[in-house]
């Protein structure tokens, strides 16, 4: 099977091993990496291949050389990760990415750095267990739905001016 191929939900369920019930839940809920056509639910082996590894994660080093997270050649870099439950950033990052942890379910803790300055779109949307969330006042933008479904936003210092400008969020 080629990376380029694409999948449909019996073959999914036979590479994941689960019904394929199991597996049209999961691209409803955004759960899998998945598109419709036509009304069908079709999936990219890659895509999935991706979403595979990334649920064997539970802990990342980021070490010293990396300044941002899912950025533009790497958006989603955590995406659907369930096994990721906590997230300290070092003090070089500087901008979180495009849907960097989308859909990471179990993540209930997230420590952002002073000297962070851009959270990306989506990139803590559709987590449910991340319902609290303090902002370090080094940030400049949140962009649309960054934080949506967080129910409590600490913001620690002082607001530019346009802060909010193209900012859309979901509370609750």
């Amino acid at each position: 099977m080629s990376n380029e191929e694409v999948l449909k939900i019996k073959d999914v369920a036979a590479l994941l091993k689960v019904g394929d019930k199991t597996v049209y839940s999961m691209a409803q809920t955004g759960e899998l990496p998945a598109f419709k056509v036509r009304g069908q639910w079709r999936f990219s082996r890659k895509d999935i291949d991706a979403w595979i590894e990334q649920q064997k994660h539970t802990t990342q080093d980021f070490g010293n050389s990396i300044f941002s997270i899912g950025g533009m050649y790497s958006e989603s870099a955590f995406s659907y990760c369930k096994s990721l439950k906590q997230v300290t950033l070092p003090p070089q990052i500087k901008d979180i990415g495009e849907r960097a942890f989308f859909g990471c379910n179990n993540l209930s803790s997230v420590a952002f750095n002073e000297g962070l300055l851009f959270i990306g779109e989506s990139a803590f949307s559709n987590n449910k267990a991340l319902t609290e969330i303090n902002i370090p006042a080094t940030v400049q933008k949140l962009a649309d739905k960054c934080l949506d479904r967080v129910k409590r936003i600490h913001i620690n210092g002082y607001l530019p001016k346009d802060f909010f400008k193209s900012c859309i969020l979901k509370i609750g």
